[in-house]
């Protein structure tokens, strides 16, 4: 497949994708009405805060499915200005690439260890070696941790 033809394709699912979240968003907004406080007690207010993941099996709303859709499109290799583009739009909805720069301390609150490699120094062990692949965060919190190589001790079990 040609690199013109994957971009048509990339575009084309991620207009796609738009469409079906803003049509099931639209579908889903309930019109607003004025309430009926008559009856001596005022609408319900809910002012717990939102969670900060959704668990597995828990339904999600057709925002955070657009967001993973095109969190998904950005992982395929399209070329760097559907990349750009893909970047750009998310960050207008608040939601950023979380990097990880080789040598940065790792960190369990943004990244994930998904593999290790041996540190020629001591100084190394704790630190990232390679990102494998990046990590993204919302308004809400983390969407996916930025998955990473660790540098270890050569006596570490973690496997390499």
């Amino acid at each position: 497949m040609n690199s013109t033809l994957a971009l048509v394709l990339i575009v084309l699912v991620g207009a796609g994708g738009i469409a079906a979240g803003w049509i099931l968003r639209t579908a889903r907004t309930p019109a607003t009405a004025d309430h009926d406080t008559s009856a001596g007690y005022d609408p319900l207010v809910v002012t717990a805060p939102a969670p900060a993941a959704v668990p597995h099996g828990m339904p999600i709303d057709a925002d955070r499915r657009l967001v993973t859709s095109l969190i998904g499109i950005h992982d395929l290799d399209g070329g760097t200005s559907a990349r750009e583009r893909i970047r750009e739009d998310l960050a207008q909805v608040n939601v950023h690439m979380l990097d990880a720069a080789p040598g940065a301390l790792f960190d369990s609150a943004h990244h994930k260890a998904v593999s290790g490699a041996v540190a020629a120094t001591p100084a190394q062990i704790g630190t990232i070696a390679a990102l494998v692949r990046p990590g993204w965060v919302g308004p809400a919190g983390i969407i996916r941790f930025a998955e990473v190589t660790v540098y270890i001790a050569p006596t570490d079990p973690m496997p390499v």
